[in-house]
Protein backbone atom coordinates (compact mmCIF):
# COMPACT_ATOMS: atom_id res chain seq x y z
CA UNK A 1 0.00 0.00 0.00
CA UNK A 2 1.08 3.43 -0.70
CA UNK A 3 -0.06 6.99 -0.64
CA UNK A 4 -1.17 8.92 -2.82
CA UNK A 5 -1.17 13.14 -2.88
CA UNK A 6 -3.64 15.25 -4.27
CA UNK A 7 -1.16 15.74 -7.77
CA UNK A 8 -2.26 12.25 -8.92
CA UNK A 9 1.44 11.11 -8.39
CA UNK A 10 2.42 7.78 -6.61
CA UNK A 11 3.16 8.57 -2.76
CA UNK A 12 5.76 7.05 -0.77
CA UNK A 13 4.64 3.43 0.57
CA UNK A 14 2.87 3.70 4.34
CA UNK A 15 5.85 1.82 5.86
CA UNK A 16 7.91 4.57 4.93
CA UNK A 17 5.52 7.13 5.67
CA UNK A 18 5.56 5.93 9.36
CA UNK A 19 9.15 5.69 9.37
CA UNK A 20 9.48 9.47 8.78
CA UNK A 21 7.12 10.37 10.88
CA UNK A 22 9.27 8.73 14.04
CA UNK A 23 12.15 9.90 12.91
CA UNK A 24 10.45 13.59 13.52
CA UNK A 25 12.10 16.17 16.70
CA UNK A 26 9.45 17.07 19.17
CA UNK A 27 9.69 20.75 17.24
CA UNK A 28 9.14 19.37 13.98
CA UNK A 29 6.62 16.89 15.34
CA UNK A 30 4.40 19.83 16.77
CA UNK A 31 4.56 22.00 12.79
CA UNK A 32 3.80 18.74 11.28
CA UNK A 33 0.78 18.44 13.68
CA UNK A 34 -0.11 22.46 13.33
CA UNK A 35 -0.74 21.77 9.50
CA UNK A 36 -2.86 18.53 9.48
CA UNK A 37 -4.88 20.36 11.82
CA UNK A 38 -5.00 23.51 9.29
CA UNK A 39 -8.62 24.52 8.10
CA UNK A 40 -9.83 22.30 10.35
CA UNK A 41 -11.79 23.16 13.67
CA UNK A 42 -11.07 21.16 17.07
CA UNK A 43 -13.41 19.90 19.89
CA UNK A 44 -12.28 23.01 21.97
CA UNK A 45 -12.99 26.07 19.92
CA UNK A 46 -16.15 24.28 18.52
CA UNK A 47 -17.67 24.26 22.73
CA UNK A 48 -16.96 27.96 22.78
CA UNK A 49 -18.06 29.24 19.61
CA UNK A 50 -21.34 27.13 19.97
CA UNK A 51 -21.66 28.99 23.49
CA UNK A 52 -21.23 32.26 22.44
CA UNK A 53 -24.08 31.88 19.28
CA UNK A 54 -26.28 30.54 21.61
CA UNK A 55 -25.83 34.36 23.72
CA UNK A 56 -23.89 33.09 26.71
CA UNK A 57 -21.54 35.39 27.67
CA UNK A 58 -19.79 34.42 31.25
CA UNK A 59 -18.36 31.20 32.10
CA UNK A 60 -17.55 30.55 35.90
CA UNK A 61 -14.75 27.65 36.19
CA UNK A 62 -12.45 25.84 37.66
CA UNK A 63 -9.49 24.71 35.34
CA UNK A 64 -8.33 20.86 35.14
CA UNK A 65 -8.00 18.40 32.51
CA UNK A 66 -9.32 17.91 29.70
CA UNK A 67 -11.20 21.10 30.10
CA UNK A 68 -7.98 23.58 30.41
CA UNK A 69 -7.96 24.49 27.03
CA UNK A 70 -11.79 24.75 26.21
CA UNK A 71 -11.94 27.50 29.08
CA UNK A 72 -9.12 29.77 26.94
CA UNK A 73 -11.22 29.05 23.73
CA UNK A 74 -14.14 30.25 25.48
CA UNK A 75 -11.75 33.72 26.38
CA UNK A 76 -11.04 33.37 22.58
CA UNK A 77 -14.24 34.13 21.94
CA UNK A 78 -14.94 37.27 23.88
CA UNK A 79 -16.59 35.26 26.79
CA UNK A 80 -15.96 36.81 30.13
CA UNK A 81 -14.27 33.94 32.19
CA UNK A 82 -14.36 34.16 35.84
CA UNK A 83 -12.18 31.26 37.95
CA UNK A 84 -13.75 30.35 41.02
CA UNK A 85 -12.10 28.26 44.29
CA UNK A 86 -14.95 25.75 44.69
CA UNK A 87 -16.94 24.30 41.85
CA UNK A 88 -19.97 24.55 43.35
CA UNK A 89 -19.56 28.37 44.06
CA UNK A 90 -19.19 27.94 40.04
CA UNK A 91 -22.48 26.83 39.16
CA UNK A 92 -24.07 28.39 42.03
CA UNK A 93 -22.54 31.85 40.48
CA UNK A 94 -23.92 31.02 36.80
CA UNK A 95 -27.36 29.88 38.21
CA UNK A 96 -27.85 33.03 40.04
CA UNK A 97 -26.45 35.03 37.11
CA UNK A 98 -29.35 33.52 34.80
CA UNK A 99 -32.02 34.25 37.23
CA UNK A 100 -30.87 37.32 37.69
CA UNK A 101 -30.62 37.86 34.02
CA UNK A 102 -33.71 36.17 32.96
CA UNK A 103 -32.01 33.84 30.00
CA UNK A 104 -29.08 31.25 30.06
CA UNK A 105 -26.21 34.34 29.60
CA UNK A 106 -23.20 31.97 32.08
CA UNK A 107 -22.43 28.32 32.08
CA UNK A 108 -20.33 26.37 34.58
CA UNK A 109 -17.37 24.56 33.67
CA UNK A 110 -15.20 21.91 35.68
CA UNK A 111 -12.70 19.41 35.10
CA UNK A 112 -13.11 15.06 35.32
CA UNK A 113 -14.13 12.79 38.38
CA UNK A 114 -14.16 14.77 41.67
CA UNK A 115 -14.25 18.22 40.32
CA UNK A 116 -17.83 16.81 39.21
CA UNK A 117 -18.94 15.64 42.09
CA UNK A 118 -17.72 18.54 44.02
CA UNK A 119 -20.18 20.92 41.40
CA UNK A 120 -22.95 18.50 42.08
CA UNK A 121 -24.47 20.78 45.26
CA UNK A 122 -24.48 23.78 42.47
CA UNK A 123 -26.54 21.51 40.74
CA UNK A 124 -29.05 20.60 42.87
CA UNK A 125 -29.71 24.32 44.62
CA UNK A 126 -30.27 25.04 40.74
CA UNK A 127 -32.81 22.60 39.78
CA UNK A 128 -34.52 22.71 42.89
CA UNK A 129 -34.82 26.38 42.07
CA UNK A 130 -36.03 25.71 38.82
CA UNK A 131 -33.29 28.06 37.64
CA UNK A 132 -31.66 27.21 34.09
CA UNK A 133 -27.38 26.19 34.02
CA UNK A 134 -25.43 23.94 32.16
CA UNK A 135 -22.93 22.74 33.58
CA UNK A 136 -20.08 21.33 31.25
CA UNK A 137 -17.87 18.85 32.86
CA UNK A 138 -14.85 16.79 31.30
CA UNK A 139 -14.60 13.44 31.31
CA UNK A 140 -11.78 10.84 30.11
CA UNK A 141 -11.52 9.59 26.79
CA UNK A 142 -14.34 7.38 25.55
CA UNK A 143 -12.15 4.46 24.84
CA UNK A 144 -10.80 4.42 28.39
CA UNK A 145 -13.96 3.97 29.69
CA UNK A 146 -13.84 0.89 32.36
CA UNK A 147 -10.60 1.17 32.76
CA UNK A 148 -9.66 2.51 35.99
CA UNK A 149 -8.71 5.83 34.28
CA UNK A 150 -6.98 8.89 36.12
CA UNK A 151 -10.50 11.11 37.21
CA UNK A 152 -12.58 8.46 34.93
CA UNK A 153 -16.19 8.95 36.36
CA UNK A 154 -19.34 8.30 34.82
CA UNK A 155 -20.80 11.49 35.85
CA UNK A 156 -23.99 11.29 33.17
CA UNK A 157 -25.08 8.61 35.93
CA UNK A 158 -24.29 10.76 38.63
CA UNK A 159 -25.90 13.92 38.03
CA UNK A 160 -28.93 12.17 36.19
CA UNK A 161 -30.01 12.01 39.67
CA UNK A 162 -30.29 15.62 39.94
CA UNK A 163 -30.55 17.27 36.77
CA UNK A 164 -33.27 18.27 34.10
CA UNK A 165 -31.18 16.23 31.42
CA UNK A 166 -27.84 14.85 31.05
CA UNK A 167 -25.92 14.53 28.06
CA UNK A 168 -22.76 13.23 26.89
CA UNK A 169 -21.13 14.44 23.64
CA UNK A 170 -21.01 12.25 20.71
CA UNK A 171 -17.99 13.48 18.87
CA UNK A 172 -16.83 16.72 17.85
CA UNK A 173 -18.86 16.80 14.65
CA UNK A 174 -21.77 16.88 17.24
CA UNK A 175 -20.59 19.60 19.58
CA UNK A 176 -22.68 22.66 18.15
CA UNK A 177 -26.05 20.45 17.94
CA UNK A 178 -25.95 18.95 21.11
CA UNK A 179 -24.91 21.93 22.98
CA UNK A 180 -27.85 24.18 21.68
CA UNK A 181 -30.12 21.15 22.18
CA UNK A 182 -29.18 21.44 25.70
CA UNK A 183 -29.68 25.22 26.21
CA UNK A 184 -32.78 24.84 24.96
CA UNK A 185 -33.89 22.30 27.39
CA UNK A 186 -32.47 24.61 30.27
CA UNK A 187 -34.89 26.84 29.31
CA UNK A 188 -37.75 25.01 28.32
CA UNK A 189 -40.49 24.88 30.17
CA UNK A 190 -39.86 24.65 33.69
CA UNK A 191 -36.26 26.12 33.72
CA UNK A 192 -33.86 23.92 35.25
CA UNK A 193 -29.77 22.52 35.52
CA UNK A 194 -28.77 20.74 32.20
CA UNK A 195 -24.96 18.06 32.85
CA UNK A 196 -23.00 17.96 29.68
CA UNK A 197 -20.37 15.44 29.59
CA UNK A 198 -17.49 16.38 27.48
CA UNK A 199 -15.19 13.15 26.51
CA UNK A 200 -11.44 14.47 26.00
CA UNK A 201 -11.39 12.87 22.34
CA UNK A 202 -14.09 15.04 21.34
CA UNK A 203 -12.61 18.03 22.64
CA UNK A 204 -9.09 17.23 21.36
CA UNK A 205 -10.64 16.25 18.06
CA UNK A 206 -11.56 17.95 15.14
CA UNK A 207 -13.71 18.79 12.34
CA UNK A 208 -13.17 19.84 8.74
CA UNK A 209 -16.01 21.87 7.55
CA UNK A 210 -17.35 24.36 9.83
CA UNK A 211 -20.29 23.59 12.14
CA UNK A 212 -23.24 25.35 11.91
CA UNK A 213 -23.63 27.30 14.88
CA UNK A 214 -26.77 27.96 16.50
CA UNK A 215 -28.81 30.94 18.20
CA UNK A 216 -30.95 30.35 21.51
CA UNK A 217 -34.28 29.30 20.36
CA UNK A 218 -37.84 31.17 22.04
CA UNK A 219 -39.63 29.61 24.71
CA UNK A 220 -42.84 27.99 24.02
CA UNK A 221 -45.45 30.31 25.22
CA UNK A 222 -48.25 29.47 23.58
CA UNK A 223 -52.14 28.90 24.74
CA UNK A 224 -53.61 26.93 23.36
CA UNK A 225 -57.74 26.34 22.50
CA UNK A 226 -57.85 23.12 25.50
CA UNK A 227 -56.03 25.96 27.85
CA UNK A 228 -58.13 28.70 26.49
CA UNK A 229 -61.11 27.33 27.90
CA UNK A 230 -59.42 26.26 31.25
CA UNK A 231 -58.46 30.22 31.44
CA UNK A 232 -62.09 30.82 31.26
CA UNK A 233 -63.14 28.49 33.71
CA UNK A 234 -60.35 30.26 36.16
CA UNK A 235 -61.64 33.47 35.47
CA UNK A 236 -65.46 32.34 36.25
CA UNK A 237 -63.70 31.24 39.63
CA UNK A 238 -62.27 34.51 40.51
CA UNK A 239 -64.73 36.55 39.39
CA UNK A 240 -67.05 34.54 42.06
CA UNK A 241 -65.35 34.33 44.86
CA UNK A 242 -65.84 36.16 47.80
CA UNK A 243 -62.57 36.34 49.39
CA UNK A 244 -59.92 35.46 46.61
CA UNK A 245 -56.08 35.17 47.47
CA UNK A 246 -52.80 34.92 45.18
CA UNK A 247 -49.90 33.06 46.03
CA UNK A 248 -47.10 33.51 43.75
CA UNK A 249 -43.00 32.54 43.86
CA UNK A 250 -40.03 33.16 41.74
CA UNK A 251 -41.50 31.28 38.87
CA UNK A 252 -43.21 34.41 37.61
CA UNK A 253 -39.89 35.80 37.12
CA UNK A 254 -39.59 34.58 33.76
CA UNK A 255 -40.21 36.00 30.36
CA UNK A 256 -41.20 38.95 32.98
CA UNK A 257 -44.72 37.50 33.61
CA UNK A 258 -44.30 39.33 36.88
CA UNK A 259 -44.95 42.60 34.90
CA UNK A 260 -49.24 41.27 33.82
CA UNK A 261 -49.05 39.89 38.09
CA UNK A 262 -49.44 43.73 39.05
CA UNK A 263 -52.07 44.42 36.71
CA UNK A 264 -53.99 41.06 37.65
CA UNK A 265 -53.83 41.74 41.21
CA UNK A 266 -54.84 45.68 41.03
CA UNK A 267 -57.80 44.41 38.67
CA UNK A 268 -59.32 42.35 41.30
CA UNK A 269 -58.39 44.19 44.36
CA UNK A 270 -56.49 40.44 44.71
CA UNK A 271 -54.74 39.98 47.71
CA UNK A 272 -51.08 38.22 47.46
CA UNK A 273 -48.66 36.31 48.96
CA UNK A 274 -44.93 35.78 47.85
CA UNK A 275 -42.70 33.01 48.41
CA UNK A 276 -39.60 34.40 49.82
CA UNK A 277 -37.64 34.66 47.05
CA UNK A 278 -40.77 35.89 44.91
CA UNK A 279 -41.22 38.85 47.08
CA UNK A 280 -39.89 42.32 45.35
CA UNK A 281 -41.49 41.22 42.34
CA UNK A 282 -44.67 42.60 43.54
CA UNK A 283 -43.82 45.20 46.06
CA UNK A 284 -43.99 44.17 50.00
CA UNK A 285 -45.73 48.00 50.71
CA UNK A 286 -48.06 47.52 48.07
CA UNK A 287 -51.63 47.52 49.52
CA UNK A 288 -52.19 44.30 48.60
CA UNK A 289 -49.88 42.54 50.06
CA UNK A 290 -50.35 39.92 52.32
CA UNK A 291 -47.32 37.53 52.86
CA UNK A 292 -46.92 38.85 56.39
CA UNK A 293 -50.21 37.12 57.42
CA UNK A 294 -49.89 34.34 55.29
CA UNK A 295 -51.77 31.32 57.33
CA UNK A 296 -54.86 33.16 58.30
CA UNK A 297 -55.50 34.57 55.09
CA UNK A 298 -55.07 30.84 53.63
CA UNK A 299 -57.47 29.54 56.37
CA UNK A 300 -60.05 31.89 55.11
CA UNK A 301 -59.61 32.35 51.36
CA UNK A 302 -62.34 30.81 48.72
CA UNK A 303 -60.31 30.67 45.76
CA UNK A 304 -56.49 30.00 45.74
CA UNK A 305 -54.62 31.36 42.58
CA UNK A 306 -51.08 29.84 42.70
CA UNK A 307 -48.76 31.23 40.05
CA UNK A 308 -44.95 29.97 39.43
CA UNK A 309 -45.12 28.45 43.06
CA UNK A 310 -45.46 24.98 44.04
CA UNK A 311 -47.07 23.98 47.73
CA UNK A 312 -43.83 22.57 48.46
CA UNK A 313 -42.59 23.17 52.11
CA UNK A 314 -42.39 26.85 51.16
CA UNK A 315 -46.16 27.38 51.91
CA UNK A 316 -46.49 23.92 54.21
CA UNK A 317 -47.67 21.84 51.25
CA UNK A 318 -50.94 23.66 50.98
CA UNK A 319 -51.95 22.50 54.28
CA UNK A 320 -53.44 25.52 55.15
CA UNK A 321 -55.65 26.30 52.68
CA UNK A 322 -58.94 25.77 53.94
CA UNK A 323 -60.65 22.02 52.60
CA UNK A 324 -63.31 23.48 50.48
CA UNK A 325 -61.78 26.13 49.09
CA UNK A 326 -61.30 26.09 44.98
CA UNK A 327 -57.44 26.25 44.10
CA UNK A 328 -56.38 27.70 40.73
CA UNK A 329 -52.83 26.36 40.06
CA UNK A 330 -50.36 27.94 36.77
CA UNK A 331 -47.61 26.38 36.21
CA UNK A 332 -45.13 25.37 33.38
CA UNK A 333 -44.51 21.63 34.57
CA UNK A 334 -46.95 18.85 35.78
CA UNK A 335 -44.73 17.74 38.57
CA UNK A 336 -45.97 21.51 40.47
CA UNK A 337 -49.51 19.59 40.67
CA UNK A 338 -48.66 16.41 42.09
CA UNK A 339 -49.78 16.11 45.75
CA UNK A 340 -52.21 19.43 45.62
CA UNK A 341 -55.37 20.47 47.11
CA UNK A 342 -58.49 18.17 45.40
CA UNK A 343 -60.13 20.58 44.30
CA UNK A 344 -57.26 22.39 42.08
CA UNK A 345 -57.90 23.45 38.29
CA UNK A 346 -54.57 22.91 36.77
CA UNK A 347 -53.41 25.49 33.92
CA UNK A 348 -50.32 24.22 32.40
CA UNK A 349 -48.09 26.39 30.67
CA UNK A 350 -46.06 30.13 30.90
CA UNK A 351 -47.47 32.41 33.00
CA UNK A 352 -46.32 35.18 30.87
CA UNK A 353 -49.20 33.59 28.55
CA UNK A 354 -51.38 32.70 30.92
CA UNK A 355 -51.79 35.97 33.01
CA UNK A 356 -52.50 38.31 29.77
CA UNK A 357 -55.02 35.61 28.91
CA UNK A 358 -56.90 35.30 32.18
CA UNK A 359 -56.72 39.07 32.19
CA UNK A 360 -58.54 39.21 29.09
CA UNK A 361 -61.22 36.85 30.39
CA UNK A 362 -62.17 38.41 32.89
CA UNK A 363 -62.96 41.47 30.86
CA UNK A 364 -65.10 40.18 28.44
CA UNK A 365 -66.95 38.90 31.37
CA UNK A 366 -67.02 41.86 33.49
CA UNK A 367 -68.28 43.68 30.28
CA UNK A 368 -71.04 41.01 29.91
CA UNK A 369 -72.36 41.72 33.30
CA UNK A 370 -72.13 38.29 34.03
CA UNK A 371 -69.89 38.79 37.45
CA UNK A 372 -70.99 39.28 40.75
CA UNK A 373 -69.87 41.93 43.09
CA UNK A 374 -67.50 40.61 46.20
CA UNK A 375 -69.61 41.28 49.59
CA UNK A 376 -66.56 40.96 51.82
CA UNK A 377 -62.78 42.05 51.67
CA UNK A 378 -59.80 41.46 53.55
CA UNK A 379 -58.11 42.90 56.53
CA UNK A 380 -55.43 44.88 56.46
CA UNK A 381 -52.06 42.93 56.63
CA UNK A 382 -49.94 42.96 59.49
CA UNK A 383 -47.09 44.95 59.63
CA UNK A 384 -43.85 43.45 58.14
CA UNK A 385 -41.15 45.54 60.64
CA UNK A 386 -41.65 45.09 64.45
CA UNK A 387 -39.74 47.03 67.16
CA UNK A 388 -37.28 45.61 68.97
CA UNK A 389 -35.95 46.83 72.06
CA UNK A 390 -33.21 45.36 74.17
CA UNK A 391 -30.46 46.57 76.93
CA UNK A 392 -27.39 48.06 75.25
CA UNK A 393 -25.11 45.85 77.57
CA UNK A 394 -25.67 42.96 75.49
CA UNK A 395 -24.80 42.24 71.86
CA UNK A 396 -27.65 42.96 69.53
CA UNK A 397 -29.63 40.18 68.20
CA UNK A 398 -30.44 39.43 64.62
CA UNK A 399 -33.68 40.79 64.99
CA UNK A 400 -31.75 44.15 65.99
CA UNK A 401 -29.28 43.74 62.97
CA UNK A 402 -32.28 43.34 60.87
CA UNK A 403 -33.81 46.45 61.80
CA UNK A 404 -31.24 48.50 61.03
CA UNK A 405 -30.69 47.20 58.35
CA UNK A 406 -34.49 47.55 57.04
CA UNK A 407 -33.10 51.63 57.33
CA UNK A 408 -30.53 52.01 55.89
CA UNK A 409 -30.36 49.52 52.57
CA UNK A 410 -30.80 51.64 49.39
CA UNK A 411 -33.71 50.68 47.85
CA UNK A 412 -32.25 49.08 44.54
CA UNK A 413 -29.88 47.06 46.22
CA UNK A 414 -30.06 43.30 45.29
CA UNK A 415 -29.81 41.69 49.16
CA UNK A 416 -28.59 38.47 48.76
CA UNK A 417 -29.44 36.67 52.25
CA UNK A 418 -27.64 33.32 53.65
CA UNK A 419 -27.76 31.11 56.83
CA UNK A 420 -30.30 30.36 59.65
CA UNK A 421 -31.29 32.59 62.21
CA UNK A 422 -29.81 35.06 60.54
CA UNK A 423 -31.71 35.05 57.66
CA UNK A 424 -35.00 34.53 59.18
CA UNK A 425 -34.83 37.98 60.78
CA UNK A 426 -33.79 39.93 57.67
CA UNK A 427 -36.78 37.78 56.08
CA UNK A 428 -39.05 38.94 58.64
CA UNK A 429 -37.92 43.02 59.10
CA UNK A 430 -36.52 43.87 55.66
CA UNK A 431 -38.91 44.46 53.11
CA UNK A 432 -38.60 43.92 49.24
CA UNK A 433 -39.68 46.87 47.14
CA UNK A 434 -38.76 46.24 43.32
CA UNK A 435 -38.12 43.56 41.45
CA UNK A 436 -35.15 41.15 41.54
CA UNK A 437 -33.82 42.55 45.09
CA UNK A 438 -33.72 39.30 46.85
CA UNK A 439 -31.90 36.10 46.86
CA UNK A 440 -32.24 33.54 49.25
CA UNK A 441 -31.40 29.92 49.23
CA UNK A 442 -34.10 28.96 47.63
CA UNK A 443 -36.49 25.55 47.55
CA UNK A 444 -33.05 23.59 48.81
CA UNK A 445 -32.44 25.57 51.92
CA UNK A 446 -28.83 25.36 51.07
CA UNK A 447 -26.58 27.21 53.10
CA UNK A 448 -23.23 28.55 51.46
CA UNK A 449 -24.99 30.17 48.48
CA UNK A 450 -24.17 34.19 49.20
CA UNK A 451 -21.16 34.90 48.15
CA UNK A 452 -21.54 32.52 45.12
CA UNK A 453 -25.14 34.26 44.56
CA UNK A 454 -23.92 37.88 44.92
CA UNK A 455 -20.79 37.12 42.34
CA UNK A 456 -23.34 36.47 39.53
CA UNK A 457 -25.56 38.58 40.40
CA UNK A 458 -23.40 41.67 40.46
CA UNK A 459 -22.28 40.32 36.91
CA UNK A 460 -25.69 40.46 35.57
CA UNK A 461 -26.64 43.65 37.29
CA UNK A 462 -23.38 45.93 37.65
CA UNK A 463 -25.81 48.90 37.61
CA UNK A 464 -27.35 47.71 41.21
CA UNK A 465 -25.36 47.33 44.75
CA UNK A 466 -25.64 43.85 45.73
CA UNK A 467 -25.55 42.98 49.53
CA UNK A 468 -25.12 39.76 51.16
CA UNK A 469 -26.48 39.40 55.12
CA UNK A 470 -25.53 35.96 56.34
CA UNK A 471 -23.89 34.18 59.25
CA UNK A 472 -20.60 33.11 59.99
CA UNK A 473 -21.35 29.40 59.72
CA UNK A 474 -23.18 29.86 55.90
CA UNK A 475 -20.06 32.66 54.78
CA UNK A 476 -17.38 30.10 55.90
CA UNK A 477 -18.55 27.38 53.76
CA UNK A 478 -17.51 29.92 50.14
CA UNK A 479 -15.52 31.79 52.03
CA UNK A 480 -12.94 32.04 49.71
CA UNK A 481 -14.76 33.31 46.76
CA UNK A 482 -14.29 36.76 48.42
CA UNK A 483 -10.51 35.83 46.61
CA UNK A 484 -12.49 35.36 43.26
CA UNK A 485 -14.66 38.67 44.15
CA UNK A 486 -10.96 40.63 44.73
CA UNK A 487 -9.04 39.14 41.31
CA UNK A 488 -12.16 39.94 39.13
CA UNK A 489 -12.90 43.29 41.29
CA UNK A 490 -16.68 42.22 42.05
CA UNK A 491 -17.96 44.86 44.07
CA UNK A 492 -19.98 43.25 46.30
CA UNK A 493 -20.61 43.82 50.21
CA UNK A 494 -21.12 41.42 53.03
CA UNK A 495 -22.67 41.87 56.63
CA UNK A 496 -21.60 38.93 58.40
CA UNK A 497 -23.52 38.25 61.75
CA UNK A 498 -20.98 36.31 63.65
CA UNK A 499 -22.75 34.66 66.25
CA UNK A 500 -20.01 31.99 66.64
CA UNK A 501 -21.67 28.78 65.23
CA UNK A 502 -24.23 27.07 63.18
CA UNK A 503 -27.24 28.20 64.72
CA UNK A 504 -26.47 29.65 68.24
CA UNK A 505 -29.34 28.15 69.61
CA UNK A 506 -29.75 26.79 73.28
CA UNK A 507 -32.05 24.07 71.66
CA UNK A 508 -28.77 22.22 69.78
CA UNK A 509 -26.56 22.84 72.57
CA UNK A 510 -29.31 21.19 75.10
CA UNK A 511 -29.06 17.77 72.96
CA UNK A 512 -25.05 17.80 74.65
CA UNK A 513 -24.11 16.81 78.29
CA UNK A 514 -23.75 19.71 80.38
CA UNK A 515 -19.69 20.59 80.14
CA UNK A 516 -19.21 18.77 77.12
CA UNK A 517 -15.75 18.85 75.33
CA UNK A 518 -16.69 18.86 71.46
CA UNK A 519 -17.56 21.82 70.34
CA UNK A 520 -19.59 20.77 67.24
CA UNK A 521 -22.19 23.43 67.45
CA UNK A 522 -20.59 26.15 69.17
CA UNK A 523 -17.41 27.81 66.97
CA UNK A 524 -14.47 29.80 68.97
CA UNK A 525 -16.02 33.11 70.42
CA UNK A 526 -15.22 35.86 68.42
CA UNK A 527 -13.55 34.52 65.51
CA UNK A 528 -12.12 37.55 63.31
CA UNK A 529 -13.68 36.84 59.98
CA UNK A 530 -12.53 40.32 59.33
CA UNK A 531 -8.53 39.37 59.63
CA UNK A 532 -8.85 36.65 57.47
CA UNK A 533 -10.69 38.56 54.66
CA UNK A 534 -8.10 41.23 54.25
CA UNK A 535 -5.50 38.54 53.93
CA UNK A 536 -7.30 38.08 50.45
CA UNK A 537 -7.56 41.60 49.61
CA UNK A 538 -11.06 42.94 51.10
CA UNK A 539 -11.70 45.93 52.75
CA UNK A 540 -13.12 44.95 55.81
CA UNK A 541 -13.66 45.72 59.33
CA UNK A 542 -15.09 44.58 62.76
CA UNK A 543 -17.73 46.64 64.69
CA UNK A 544 -17.98 47.16 68.16
CA UNK A 545 -21.42 48.86 68.09
CA UNK A 546 -24.28 48.41 66.19
CA UNK A 547 -24.60 51.92 65.65
CA UNK A 548 -22.01 52.35 63.31
CA UNK A 549 -23.55 49.68 60.90
CA UNK A 550 -25.15 52.97 59.21
CA UNK A 551 -21.97 55.01 58.13
CA UNK A 552 -19.46 51.36 57.84
CA UNK A 553 -22.30 50.34 54.92
CA UNK A 554 -22.52 53.62 53.52
CA UNK A 555 -18.32 53.50 52.86
CA UNK A 556 -18.36 50.12 52.26
CA UNK A 557 -20.84 50.99 48.90
CA UNK A 558 -18.81 53.93 47.85
CA UNK A 559 -15.98 52.05 47.20
CA UNK A 560 -17.17 49.88 44.53
CA UNK A 561 -15.09 47.09 45.50
CA UNK A 562 -15.31 43.53 48.23
CA UNK A 563 -16.07 44.35 51.36
CA UNK A 564 -17.16 42.93 54.67
CA UNK A 565 -18.92 44.22 58.13
CA UNK A 566 -18.43 42.12 60.76
CA UNK A 567 -20.53 42.55 63.43
CA UNK A 568 -21.02 40.33 66.61
CA UNK A 569 -24.04 38.82 66.98
CA UNK A 570 -25.94 37.58 70.72
CA UNK A 571 -24.71 33.77 70.41
CA UNK A 572 -27.97 32.78 72.80
CA UNK A 573 -30.79 33.96 70.50
CA UNK A 574 -32.35 31.85 68.35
Amino acid sequence: MSTRPDNGKPGLPADAVIERLQRLGPTQRKAFEVRLRAGRVRGHDIVARSLHSLGVTHLYAMPGLPTDETIGACARAGMDTTGVRHQQAAVMMAAAHNYMAGRLASVAMVSSGVAVTNALTGLLVAQENCWPVVLLAGAVERSARGTGAFMELDGVAVAGRIAKACVCIDSAGTIAAQLADAVHTAMEGRPGAVYVELPDDCLSGSVAEKPRFEAARVRNNTVTSELSAMVGRAADLLLAAQRPLMLFGKGVRWDDAYLHLRELAEHLALPFVASPMGRGLLPDDHPLSRTADQSRLLADADVVLVVGARLNWTFRYGSEIRPDARVVHIDCADEAFHGGPPRTLTLRGAASAILPALLEGLRQREHAGTHRSRSTSWPPDAPLVRNVQRPPCRPPTPDELAAVLARVLPQDAIVVLDGNITLLAVQKHLSAGIPLSRLTPGTSGCMGTGLPFAIGAAHACPERPVIVVTGDMALSLNFFEFETAVRHGVPVVVVLANNDGPSGARRQRSAFPAGHHERILVYQAGLRYDEMARQLGVDAVCLDAIDALPEALARALSLRRPALIQIQIDPLEG
